[in-house]
């Protein structure tokens, strides 16, 4: 038993373990988005951001694509963006890509972004899910929320019957 144990320390110490690269940097976002899909139009969204030609530009691509806005973002807010995902580990989800298959309904997600300093991150799951990602994908709807409201997208003011039922969260 102690050979073995012996063996498996010298195997790791030679050779590493083979973990995905973590992009951890203190560059610029260059680009952002973060998709999730589930059980209902209310939940699925994607949320981008990119920088076009020196300026920022949010993206909300909300119920399955019955609604679309792009707004300007000011420098300010993306660096709150980075200062969201470096709070959460967002970058230490990098490389994460499951799928529980066993489970017909719920949930999945896509992440990814790219950094001035030329540093990427991509991440996805269906029906299963990086370490902190409950809480980091909730912050990172408050976020977005948050810039909607800045810009006076109020999803839910509309009664129409595509909509009645929508509650806001």
């Amino acid at each position: 038993m102690k050979r073995l144990f012996f063996l498996m320390f010298l195997l790791l110490t030679l050779f590493g373990c083979n973990f995905p690269d973590r992009p951890a940097t203190d560059a610029a976002i260059q680009a952002f988005s973060f998709r999730h899909s589930g059980m209902s139009t209310e939940e699925i969204y994607t949320y981008s951001v990119r920088k076009d030609g020196g300026r920022y530009l949010a993206d909300f691509d909300l119920f399955c694509q019955f609604e679309f806005h792009d707004v300007p973002l000011e420098d300010e807010d993306a660096a709150a963006l980075k200062t969201l995902m470096d709070e959460y580990s967002l970058l230490e989800w990098n490389g994460f890509a499951k799928s529980n298959s066993f489970v017909l309904d719920g949930e999945s997600f896509g992440l990814s972004a790219a950094f001035a300093d030329g540093k990427t991150l991509q991440a996805s799951g269906n029906n299963a899910f990086p370490r902190g990602y409950h809480e980091g994908a909730a912050a990172i709807k408050r976020f977005f929320a948050e810039i909607m409201d800045k810009h006076g997208i109020d999803l839910w003011e509309d009664d129409s019957a595509s909509k009645k039922g929508r509650t806001k969260t």
